[in-house]
């Protein structure tokens, strides 16, 4: 039977009770719909290639437009015709890695051997963002796609934007190191960043004495403490929180954190405040902990969120985390002179980069140095010039 292939015509055609009915399409050579006794239809190209007739299977009449079959047809037949096997390259895609297997590699053979801290984050936007894109094959994953989820997400979201991005390219740079077969490229590559405001507050000198004046009222002390040593020591929450009292020398003011962000011991030389407070709680605690807790299954304490709104509160101060106050000790030692790499050593930071964010504040003690140097020249050239 050979018809021009439209909606009316194939929807007239009636299956037989015992045989296939196959309808040819006039339009394109080669474009058959077969139709079974029970009665389903399905668009196929018929053609004699590579030595043999081959059945390439379209889709379903009723779920494809006509003219979309037609040009898949042409497609395929312009494929042949380069010397290119249609239905290897169905099989060849159907053994193509998705998106999901790639992230799962990702995860276990690079992130948490890599980034024991932090995978878990990575799961969690994955598992927001992304999960969406799991049964994609690789080269379905798209540049277009990526630039299009990163503009709905920066849109409000910015910063999140720019974390889906850098793990969308970190998996697909890390493809052949964690045994994914895929030679594609990574379609996170080129897509724009979203800019970022840098959140830098630390609490300025005007407010530093109503600060320790609300830790001075605070009802719970060891509390107050916590947050003196979170300032002090200007190391982060999570270290400060599970600090042990075997990690700490106090006597030669120092305290070894054996695990940190970056996977690797932090010496954190401890000032003499600080040294006076840990004193002060030594006599006051048992156990293991600093700052102990029996109300955690951790045993320690964990973010304190109300004693730290009620110290904000009394203090005047707002939107500052408690994460700002290793921003302030950051910032007070820019601010009198201290070079990046010493205030960057302290923080425990792994590269100079991170420390940058502070160098803007180092400009008036440099202009002082300048001044004072620049004075002594003058001050050298004048007494030369009264000379006899």
């Amino acid at each position: 039977m050979r018809i021009k292939f439209s909606v009316k015509a194939l929807e007239g055609i009636s299956p037989h009770s015992a045989k296939k009915i196959y309808a040819y399409d006039t339009e394109v050579r080669g474009l058959v719909l077969e139709v079974t006794p029970n009665g389903n239809k399905t668009f196929q190209l018929y053609r004699w290639a590579f030595g043999r007739p081959m059945r390439i299977k379209l889709g379903l009449f009723g779920e494809i437009s006509i003219d979309a079959v037609r040009r898949m047809a042409a497609e395929k037949i312009a494929m042949i015709a380069q010397g290119q096997n249609p239905q290897l390259a169905k099989q060849e895609a159907r053994a193509e890695p998705t998106f999901g297997e790639l992230f799962a590699a990702y995860i276990e053979k690079y992130k948490k051997p890599r980034r024991p801290k932090s995978w878990e984050q990575d799961q969690n936007n994955y598992d927001l963002h992304l999960a969406g894109w799991k049964a994609r094959r690789l080269s379905e994953v798209t540049r277009d796609a990526v630039a299009a989820l990163s503009a709905k997400v920066g849109a409000k979201h910015p910063y999140l934007a720019n974390r889906l991005l850098a793990l969308i390219s970190t998996m697909f740079n890390q493809i052949h190191n964690i045994g994914i077969a895929y030679d594609g490229p990574n379609p996170a590559k080129g897509v724009q960043k979203w800019p970022e405001q840098k959140r830098e507050k630390y609490i300025a000198p005007d407010a530093m004495p109503k600060f320790f004046a609300a830790l001075d009222e605070l009802r719970d002390e060891a509390t107050a403490d916590f947050f003196r040593i979170a300032l002090f020591t200007g190391q982060r929450r999570a270290n400060v929180q599970g600090m042990r009292w075997d990690q700490i020398d106090l006597d030669r003011g120092l305290w070894v954190i054996p695990d940190t962000k970056a996977n690797r011991p932090h010496t954190v030389p401890l000032v003499a405040e600080a040294v006076a407070v840990l004193r002060r709680l030594r006599k006051a605690t048992d156990g293991p902990w600093v700052f102990p807790s029996p109300f955690s299954e951790s045993g320690h304490i964990v973010e304190p969120k109300k004693a730290w709104k009620a110290v904000l509160t009394k203090a005047g101060l707002t939107g500052l985390r408690l994460h700002d106050l290793r921003h302030t000790l950051a910032s007070w030692q820019a601010a009198a002179g201290t070079s990046l790499a010493i205030i960057g050593k302290g923080l425990g930071h792994t590269q100079v980069s991170t420390t940058q964010r502070y160098a803007h504040l180092d400009s008036d003690p440099v202009r002082e140095a300048m001044s004072r140097a620049i004075k002594g020249m003058t001050d050298a050239g004048n007494k030369k010039k009264k000379s006899p």
